[in-house]
């Protein structure tokens, strides 16, 4: 089946979407654990808002960082475990997850 061809099906699969929102200072941190925990890209996205620890930790260090990963259900789940074990107690960070479906699953771990 030629992929370029415009009718032919497109063929989704399941994968998850994490977003996690935390402390500029923590951006190197996640990042490593994302690279140990193998997660094969990620994209990083300054970010501002308000939450119930809404407060700037250090002025040259900025707000917060907003980092988008999707992979495979089980390394999703790995990632939010170590950032759950690692930084939720002391840390402002927030994790979020969704089922999403993408078209080009060998990108993500997925087949």
């Amino acid at each position: 089946m030629n992929p370029t061809d415009p009718n032919a099906p497109l063929n989704w699969r399941p994968v998850r979407h994490l977003t996690i929102i935390a402390e500029r200072l923590l951006k190197d941190r996640i990042l490593n654990h994302l690279d140990k925990l193998g997660v094969s890209g990620y994209t990083v996205i300054e970010s501002e808002g308000r939450g119930d620890r809404s407060f700037v930790v250090d002025e040259w260090q900025g707000d917060n960082i907003e980092i988008q990963v999707i992979a495979r259900r089980e390394v999703i789940d790995a990632v939010a475990r170590k950032l759950r074990e690692r930084y939720f107690a002391h840390h402002s960070i927030i994790l979020y997850a969704q089922d999403v479906d993408v078209l080009r699953p060998e990108k993500y771990g997925a087949q």
